[in-house]
Order: C-alpha cells, then structure tokens, then sequence
C-alpha cells in the first residue's frame, strides 16, 4: 500500500492516523504512557501504539508509532524512523522541494532537457513503480519470468585469450565477476571454463 508521509525532525514520536491504522486493519496495542502535548498547548491522549514497517525506494524501516486522530496527515515519521535510512537530505528546486532518503531522488537523474511538466509525469511514473528498479547495483537481480538457450548447433567453441592487463586491473575485474556470480546474474560454464557464460 502507498501512502504519502510527513517527515519531521523536530517531532518526538511517530504518529499514525485512526484511518491509516483501520486501513492497514493492524492491530493496535495500548498506551500507558502519557498524552501527547501539541505546538499549540494542547494535550491529546494515544489512542494506542502500532508496530508498522515502512519501505522506501527498497528500504526498510520500522518502529512503533502511537495513533491519533489526525484529519490531515496519515503517517508522520520521527528522527526514529528517518535514522534507519543513514541519510535524510531535502533539495529545494525550483518546482518544489525533493526529499532523498538513502539514495539519489529520481528527479535528479532525469534529463534536464524535458519539460517540466513531461518531468513531473515521468519521476510521478517512476515513483509508482520504483520496486521495478535497481537504484544500486547490488539490487540488480535475476528474471526467471523466460529462460532461452542459443543453439550454436555444431560449432567449436570460440576461444580468445585474454588482453594483456595489469594485476591490478585483473584483480578489479575479478573481484567484480564475483561480486555478480553471487548475486546469479551470471552463472559459470559446466565445462570448466574460468569465465562466464
């Protein structure tokens, strides 16, 4: 489920709306703590506290957050919650203000070239689907959805030895063909060969 949050970091708790928690259908624990003084004076007793785990662009962060009835705001989310994403910056630009969380905001990697209102279609577009992305290489992972073989029929393996290269440079190269192997974007021959397939 997506819903939009308020980040602050001057707050001292987390808090949650009645709504938010009747939709999410969690299950609210109860609160023997004290009422929950406002900027204005007022005092507003918790309603209860929910667990909730939040993801952001494939990150996570979770934490207790109390509930109040709040017409405005669904989520508002403390330093507790922010702190678990390492880095927490806002870029003021010229439409507006971007929030980073972790990672580089999409609104900073689209081209500078498109109009502004295609820019805000495309980052609206690339928000909706942001699972569907890796922001960083060790997020790149392996689609099983289709599997194809090329047939190279009778044909003799082609074998081409390797430029000449520093050890360093061969040091780097490997230890990068490793780093992949693991993650099984690659796989090694079942022939033997040292390279992948």
């Amino acid at each position: 489920m997506r819903i939009k949050a308020v980040n602050d970091t001057e707050v001292v708790v987390s808090v949650a709306s009645l709504n938010l928690q009747e939709t999410l259908g969690a299950c609210r624990m109860g609160w023997d703590g004290p009422s929950v003084v406002m900027v204005n004076g007022q005092r507003f007793p918790p309603l209860g506290v929910l667990e909730l785990e939040i993801e952001h662009r494939g990150m996570k962060a979770s934490g207790k957050v109390i509930v109040l009835e709040m017409k405005w705001i669904e989520l508002l989310l403390s330093n507790e919650f922010l702190i678990q994403f390492k880095r927490l910056q806002i870029n003021y630009v010229p439409t507006g203000a971007e929030l980073l969380l972790g990672e580089l905001p999409v609104n900073a990697q689209v081209a500078s070239t498109l109009p502004p209102a295609d820019v805000e279609k495309l980052v609206e577009l690339l928000e909706e689907f942001d699972t569907s992305f890796a922001l960083k290489e060790r997020e790149l992972g392996v689609c099983k959805i289709a599997e194809h073989r090329i047939n190279t029929g009778t044909a003799t393996l082609v074998h081409q030895s390797p430029y000449k290269s520093a050890w360093k440079e061969r040091a780097i190269v490997q230890k990068q063909v490793d780093e992949i192997l693991d993650r099984s974007v690659i796989e090694r021959q079942a022939r033997g060969h040292r390279l992948w397939s």
